[in-house]
């Protein structure tokens, strides 16, 4: 079972800052939440428990109570806010959880057996859709990037989730780009023009920062060991290997030639063998990006938690360092967790335009594509798969088209949650109504209008400016754009995968870190350490993988 990260940790201390609400003290199933209590008197209680992560409590509130209100009128649906959610996951798993219904921000896989059949929910309507023209039945409704993920992960008979997935992308400050490219820029679509577009950024010289490099291209928060990059760092992994070898690679298997089909060896990590050069192009990014030297990365990168290096790239600086950042990876939630250095940018008289755009596409992917030479023309590939030009560019195949365009909507994860149900809750069918309504076309309006616009709900509607009553900002138009492209979710955890580490430098540290920090002296001695972790545990780590269930058929 996977612990809050340090970084969820941080960025709740910071919301509470910031308005948007954190973990509470208490005991005995959660916080209750008082701002709901005047339904109390109802016959039909549903105790819900939920975690207050980067999205707060607000949305959750405004569907608890819109649904009290106009829907299922003789229901309570008592919100307690979790204060230790793996607390509250172990009381699950044990059979002594107190509430009817769990929001878990983190890996549901162990709980198999222990919740209740929800297959029923999934095969049933949405609430107050039933009798509606074109309704569609809840497994239908949700969004095919996160349905793959609930199959993938097996957990579909016992959860539904109840936000989109934490995804990650390139989130930019284009009041910064504006002011360093007076006269224009493009945002870097390959790895190749990521790092041109970063030698341009370090020349660059902004009035009123005087700074020994005014403007960097990525910050990271390396001081919080739960740097996003982490999480999605393997986005280039899976765009340089293609989705099918990086998903049977995560399993231990390589493709082999001669019997046309995926290998698994028993006896050593042959998959790290074989797709040496992928894993080699792929660490090269990394490297890249992380060496101090090269300039791309904030100096102040090692002193920075998460919500401050958020801060930096809002354009507030770091402590007594005014530099200004491009790019930083972080999840559509962005904006909400940065209020408190967006809004006080605003009142400086300095507001800033924040938006987000798809990982820049691995440069190396020419080496699996048969008409695509070279990365120039591969920018052109992009430009037609993103909508920017109206034709591919001459003599380029339909299956390298469609090969960019997935990779260009390959995104970073960390792990999600999901609705659960224990064994042992008291009002399981009062329960299933509203996991019903948490998957319906209001509740998604009614959650987004609470949160500025940011949808969450990952069931298929997208809310509409009319819906809102309100203009989205234009980070949370470009995230709408965004997420509707999105094709697959690359995670270095690979919970069902033999590489359970796989992505980090050492156990407890993330890559980028041991490269600003100088662990790694080059590619090929990264990848002799990596080869050698894995070697020297692999009759371990089949074993485990075994003792969950799985073969190595």
């Amino acid at each position: 079972m996977k612990k809050l990260s340090t970084k969820r940790t941080l960025a709740l201390l910071a919301a509470t800052v910031m308005g948007v609400s954190a973990f509470a003290s208490c005991g005995g199933g959660g916080k209750p939440d008082n701002a709901l209590g005047g339904y109390s008197d109802r016959a039909n209680k549903v105790s819900v428990v939920y975690v207050a992560n980067a999205y707060g409590k607000e949305w959750i509130t405004a569907i608890a109570k819109e649904y009290m209100d106009n829907y299922n009128t003789d229901t309570y649906i008592d919100l307690k806010q979790s204060v230790t959610p793996t607390e509250d996951f172990s009381k699950v798993e044990s059979n002594t959880a107190p509430a009817d219904l769990y929001l878990f921000d983190q890996d549901l896989k162990t709980l198999k057996g222990f919740a209740e059949d929800v297959q029923d929910v999934w095969d049933s309507y949405a609430y107050g859709e039933e009798n509606q023209a074109g309704a569609k039945k809840i497994k239908d409704k949700l969004v095919s990037l996160w349905a793959s993920r609930v199959d993938h992960h097996g957990i579909r008979e016992y959860s539904l989730p109840y936000s989109q997935a934490t995804t990650y992308g390139w989130v930019y400050n284009k009041t910064t780009l504006d002011a360093a490219f007076p006269d224009g820029y493009t945002l870097p679509r390959t790895t190749d023009e990521l790092f041109e577009f970063g030698t341009s950024v370090k020349s660059v010289d902004l009035a009123n920062v005087n700074e020994s490099q005014d403007v960097y291209l990525l910050t990271c928060s390396l001081g919080d060991q739960n740097e996003n990059l982490r999480y999605s760092q393997n986005t280039w992994l899976m765009q340089i290997m293609g989705k099918e070898k990086y998903d049977k690679f995560y399993d231990g298997r390589y493709w082999d030639e001669a019997t046309s089909s995926y290998i698994f060896d028993e006896t050593k990590p042959t998959a790290f063998e074989k797709y040496e050069t992928e894993l080699k192009q792929f660490y090269e990014i990394i490297n890249t990006l992380g060496t101090p030297s090269n300039g791309y990365l904030h100096k102040d990168s090692p002193s920075m938690d998460y919500i401050y290096a958020s801060g930096a790239l809002a354009g507030a600086g770091f402590k007594g360092n005014k530099s200004k950042v491009v790019f930083k990876v972080d999840a559509p939630y962005f904006e909400s967790e940065t209020k408190m250095f967006l809004d006080g940018m605003k009142n400086k008289g300095e507001e800033q335009t924040m938006g987000i755009m798809a990982f820049p596409v691995a440069s190396a992917i020419i080496d699996r594509l048969d008409t695509v030479n070279d990365d120039a023309t591969l920018r052109q590939v992009i430009d037609f798969v993103d909508g920017k030009t109206a034709t591919a560019p001459a003599g380029i195949s339909e299956a390298d088209i469609n090969e960019v365009r997935e990779a260009r909507g390959m995104v970073g994860i960390y792990t999600g949650g999901g609705m659960v149900i224990p064994k042992t809750a008291t009002n399981k069918s009062g329960a299933k109504d509203f996991m019903r309504f948490l998957a319906s076309d209001k509740a998604a309006v009614v959650s987004a209008q609470a949160m500025k616009g940011l949808e969450i709900l990952p069931y298929g509607k997208i809310v509409s400016d009319t819906e809102l009553g309100f203009t989205k900002s234009n980070f949370l138009q470009e995230v709408s754009v965004w997420m509707s492209r999105n094709t697959a979710m690359a995670s270095s955890d690979a919970p069902f995968g033999v590489y359970t580490r796989f992505g980090e430098g050492e156990e407890t540290t993330q890559l980028i870190y041991s490269i600003f920090g100088g662990r790694f002296d080059g590619v090929d001695a990264w990848y002799t350490a990596k080869y050698n972790y894995f070697a020297g545990r692999w009759s371990d780590m089949v074993r485990d993988y075994k003792a969950e269930g799985f073969t190595t058929d």
